[in-house]
C-alpha cells in the first residue's frame, strides 16, 4: 500500500489520521484478503481525500472575506448543478444575499477583504465594466437607424393590408382603427428589429359587457381578467356582434382570436401581397396567437403579431393566452404603454440612464439562451421598481445601477415574485416553472461575481 502513502511535500499535517489509515490498510490484507483489501484501499482513498479536502483551507485573502466566512464572489451554488437547485442552495442564496456589499461597494468586482486598496481598485474596475457596457450597447445592443426605419415601412405596409382585408371581409364588425405597437416604436427594441406588433381594438358596448378582475374568481389569476356579458334579460344574445365569441357567459379571447384567424391566416393571399409589397410574408404555423412572418430585406425578417385588444378606462385587456391551458377564456392586463412612458418620462427628467439600463438587460437576456424566459415586461417593471427606490441614475453610474438591478433580480427570483409596480398583488413571475425561475437565479447569482460574463457571447 505504499502508493497510498502521503506526500511530506505540499501538504498539512492530518494530525496522525493518515497514519492510522495507512496502518488499517497494511493490516487488511491479512483478514480481507487481496481482494478485499483491495476494495478497503479504494473505499479509504476517497475518505482521505474528502479528510484532505476539509482540513486543507485556502489562504487566499481573495477567497476568504475578514471574518473567515467564503467571500460572496465564490457563489456558494459553483460547482453545483447548473440546472436545479435544491433548498439547500436557496438557504445559501438568502445568505450571501444578505451579505453582498451595498452602496459604493456593489460593483461586484471588488474584493470583501483588499484592505485600504479596496475603494481604489473597486471604482476603476466600475469604472472599466461601465465601458464594457457601453461597448457592449454600441456594438450587440443598438439597432442602427436604417434598420429600424426599414422594419417600421415594412410593419405599416402590412399593417394597411390587414386593414384593408378585415373591412371587406368583416364589415359588420366594430372596431376601432388598427395600430402598429411594441417596442419598436419606443426605441427599446434590441439586437435586430424582428418584432412589433398590430393592436386591434374591440368596440364594446358599455351596458353588455364588464369586467370581472381574475383574482375574485374560483381561478384567482391576479393580472388576467374575466369579461363578462351582462343585461341578457333585455338584450339577449344575439343583441351584441361579439355574442358569436361567447363561451360560458363571458368574451373568450380564444373564440376572438379564432374569427380573426379565418381572415388573416386564410382569406388572404399572402404570397400575392408579398409580391406587391415586395417582401416574403407567411403566417406563423402553430402559434398561440395570429402573427406573420415578414422577410423585408434578404438578411432581414420580422414577426408581426395580432392582437385584439379591449380598453376598460384606464385598463388595457389584450387577447394573448395565458401561459396554462386552462386559462382560456382570461385575458391579459397589459402594463406595457404605462411601465414605459414612466421610465421615458423619469429619464427626460433628469437626463437618468433607466432606459439604457433595461435596453442591456433586454440585449443581455436576448443573446444569453439561459436568460431567455425573462421577457420585456419583467425586465422593464424590475427597472421600474429600482428606480421609486433609487433616485439617481446618472449617466456614471451606469455599471452600479446595472449590477443593483442583477441583484434585485436574483433577489425576486428567490422569492418567486416580481410585484408589478402599478398593481403590486399582480405577480410578473406567476407564469414560470419552479424550475426555470431556479436556472434563471442560478445563472444570475453566478454573474454577480463576473458580470462581464454576461456580456461574452
Amino acid at each position: 500500500m505504499s502508493g497510498l502513502e502521503r506526500d511530506p511535500k505540499g501538504r498539512k499535517e492530518d494530525n496522525g489520521v493518515g497514519s492510522a489509515i495507512d496502518f488499517v490498510l497494511s493490516n487488511a490484507k491479512l483478514v480481507l484478503g487481496v481482494g478485499g483489501a483491495a476494495m478497503l484501499g479504494i473505499a479509504t482513498l476517497a475518505v482521505k481525500r474528502m479528510y484532505d479536502r476539509a482540513v486543507s483551507a485556502p489562504a487566499s485573502p481573495a477567497k476568504m472575506g475578514q471574518s473567515g466566512k467564503r467571500s460572496w464572489e465564490e457563489p456558494s451554488w459553483l460547482g453545483s448543478s447548473p440546472r436545479l437547485l435544491n433548498s439547500d442552495m436557496k438557504t445559501n442564496l438568502s445568505r450571501s444575499l444578505q451579505t453582498l456589499p451595498t452602496g459604493n461597494s456593489a460593483s461586484g468586482v471588488c474584493s470583501v477583504g483588499a484592505g485600504p486598496l479596496s475603494l481604489g481598485a473597486g471604482s476603476r474596475q466600475r469604472a472599466s465594466l461601465g465601458e464594457k457596457l457601453r461597448c457592449f450597447y454600441e456594438t450587440r445592443v443598438r439597432i442602427p437607424s436604417e434598420e429600424q426605419s426599414g422594419a417600421r415601412r415594412a410593419v405599416l405596409q402590412i399593417c394597411s393590408q390587414l386593414l384593408s382585408s378585415l373591412r371587406d371581409r368583416l364589415p359588420d364588425a366594430p372596431l376601432r382603427d388598427p395600430y402598429p405597437s411594441g417596442s419598436l416604436y419606443d426605441d427599446l427594441q434590441v439586437v435586430t428589429a424582428d418584432h412589433a406588433q398590430l393592436m386591434v381594438p374591440l368596440v364594446l358596448e358599455k351596458n353588455l359587457w364588464s369586467p370581472v378582475p381574475g383574482e375574485e374568481t374560483i381561478m384567482n389569476v391576479p393580472g388576467f381578467w374575466l369579461i363578462r356579458r351582462e343585461n341578457q334579460e333585455y338584450y339577449p344574445r344575439g343583441t351584441s356582434y361579439w355574442d358569436r365569441c361567447v363561451v360560458g357567459g363571458y368574451l373568450s379571447p380564444k373564440s376572438v382570436l379564432e374569427s380573426f384567424e379565418r381572415v388573416v391566416r386564410d382569406s388572404i393571399n399572402w404570397p400575392a401581397v408579398g409580391a406587391a409589397l415586395d417582401c416574403r410574408v407567411r403566417p406563423v404555423v402553430p402559434s398561440e396567437t395570429i402573427a406573420l412572418e415578414v422577410q423585408y430585406e434578404t438578411d432581414r425578417r420580422l414577426f408581426l403579431e395580432f392582437l385584439p385588444l379591449v380598453v376598460f378606462e384606464d385598463r388595457v385587456l389584450i387577447a394573448k393566452p395565458h401561459r396554462l391551458a386552462e386559462f382560456t377564456n382570461v385575458w391579459r392586463q397589459s402594463f406595457r404603454e404605462a411601465h414605459t412612458s414612466r421610465l421615458q418620462r423619469a429619464d427626460r427628467g433628469d437626463g437618468g440612464c433607466r432606459c439604457l439600463c433595461l435596453k442591456l438587460l433586454k440585449g443581455v437576456c436576448k443573446v444569453n439562451p439561459a436568460l431567455g424566459k425573462l421577457d420585456s415586461g419583467q425586465l422593464t417593471a424590475a427597472v421600474l421598481a429600482v428606480s421609486t427606490r433609487k433616485r439617481d441614475w446618472s449617466p456614471d453610474d451606469l455599471a452600479e445601477r446595472f449590477l443593483l438591478l442583477i441583484r434585485e433580480l436574483v433577489g425576486w427570483l428567490e422569492e418567486g415574485c416580481l410585484p408589478c409596480p402599478l398593481d403590486p398583488k399582480v405577480n410578473l413571475f406567476s407564469e414560470l416553472t419552479p424550475q426555470e425561475i431556479d436556472e434563471l437565479g442560478y445563472t444570475l447569482y453566478c454573474a454577480l461575481s463576473e458580470p462581464e460574463s454576461l456580456l461574452r457571447t
